[in-house]
């Protein structure tokens, strides 16, 4: 049973792994947006959108 057990074990910590790095990504797209909607929101009449920028840019991807 003990073989059992630690291929679960490692089934797991596998999944575990993905989803630390699933919320490390979105937390990372969370900070960029906010960012850029802190700037959309402070911009003061730019004359383009820093969000539409930062996306034809590269800069953010978002999913």
């Amino acid at each position: 049973m003990q073989c059992a057990c630690s291929e679960t074990r490692a089934l797991a910590a596998r999944k575990l792994a993905m989803i630390e790095e699933k919320i490390a990504d979105l937390a990372a797209m969370r900070q960029a947006l906010a960012g850029l909607v802190h700037r959309c929101d402070t911009g003061g009449g730019e004359t383009t959108c820093p969000i539409i920028d930062a996306l034809l840019a590269g800069d953010i991807r978002l999913g």
